[in-house]
């Protein structure tokens, strides 16, 4: 998909928050290392490029973009890069992609792109009514759609727990921990602050905790 000699951009994956993109970025950068291949981080400060820098990468050739929606087209619009040449765009949970906080930057990305462009969307939510909204994107769309089984891994169970209200996700975590014990527990959180938040308060109540934030050095309570 990406030509190495040609300098151009190429592919452009966009998720709905800086931490994802930077947690791509840092996947991306390392596969690199075996590839010609330039990579660009569009996202705000302070772990994107400034304008300056963007312009700059444009200039020595980068085919790889990593982008979140409004900055990309911020980027966009002042011409620092070029779409023209577009082959891929790639959007990451892309339920929450096309939902109403990011469909107006959303669209103007697709409005920006090449007809030609071919379009990857990834999701591991997809609802009927989703799927029917994908098809005014996509042309003449192909779905790879996996059930429950088919992604679960052998062995595990899976339990969902209903909570009201935001300030009751730490009571019902601490539950958690107290139910199974011993057993070691990953818990993912969509961002930096809400990762902060949790074990800052989880340390409070005397719980041992640790933390994995990228750009942030683990620490361990």
């Amino acid at each position: 998909m990406i030509d190495e000699d040609n300098p151009s951009l190429q592919v452009v994956i966009v998720i709905n928050s800086r931490e994802l993109a930077c947690q791509i970025n840092s996947i991306a950068l390392a596969l690199s290392t075996y590839m010609k291949v330039k990579i660009m981080l569009l996202t705000g400060s302070p772990s994107g490029l400034s304008f300056a820098e963007v312009k700059q990468k444009s200039k020595e050739g980068a085919q790889l973009g990593i982008a979140t929606p409004k900055r990309l087209m911020e980027i966009a619009e002042k011409k620092l890069i070029d779409l023209s040449q577009l082959k891929l765009l790639i959007m990451d949970e892309c339920d929450e992609m096309l939902a109403k906080n990011f469909c107006d930057d959303m669209g103007k990305v697709l409005m920006a792109i090449p007809i030609n462009c071919q379009i990857g969307m990834f999701s591991a939510t997809m609802t009927s009514t989703f799927l029917n909204h994908t098809k005014s994107i996509t042309k003449d769309p192909v779905y790879i759609l996996l059930n429950k089984d088919q992604v679960m891994p052998e062995g595990i169970k899976q339990y969902k727990t209903c909570v009201r209200k935001e300030d009751e996700k730490l009571f019902t975590l601490v539950q958690i921990q107290k139910s199974y014990g011993d057993h070691h527990k990953i818990i993912f959180c969509k961002t930096r602050d809400t990762v902060c938040k949790i074990v800052e308060e989880m340390k409070h109540l005397g719980i041992s905790v640790s933390s994995s934030i990228e750009d942030l050095q683990t620490e361990n309570f």
